[in-house]
């Protein structure tokens, strides 16, 4: 039996290499740094909710976007009015795209590229810490 209460997001740990590194994308909101994502919305695969939720939050246009894997789900509580559990399908994003134009509208005050193993650092939430490790795993697989 389905949730219906259960909030159902997307979102990537998006990917750009350069000069032999790989650099990540990380959003700052009042709680700090996170990974762009959000709810999926009706008729939308979770892969097609990722691409389209990091393009609304960090202008990244869609067709410099590639979703090359599905990294798994992470699960909390999310502290609306009150406590709602929420899940999110996190994907790996590759992209060649440098400029960062952050959602103000959705509380989003900067949009930036850390160094991944920086990023793994800054990220506010371990959840989040745990997404981009599985990232950097398969990003440094040669």
């Amino acid at each position: 039996m389905k949730n219906r209460n259960l909030i159902q997001s997307a979102g990537g740990v998006v990917v750009r290499k350069s000069k032999n590194k790989f650099y990540t994308v990380l959003l700052y909101k009042n709680k700090g740094w996170v990974l762009p994502k959000g709810r999926i919305e009706k008729g939308e695969s979770d892969k097609e909710a990722a691409l389209r939720e990091v393009y609304e939050e960090t202008g990244i246009p869609l067709g410099r976007m590639v979703a090359i894997k599905y990294l798994g789900k992470i699960n909390y509580l999310a502290n609306l009015s009150k406590p709602i559990p929420k899940t999110v399908s996190y994907f790996l994003i590759k992209t060649d795209h440098q400029k960062l134009i952050p959602l103000k509208n959705e509380g989003f005050k900067e949009a930036k590229w850390f160094e991944t193993n920086e990023a793994f650092r800054k990220a506010s939430f371990s959840e989040s810490k745990g997404i981009i490790l599985k990232a950097i795993k398969e990003i440094t697989k040669n």
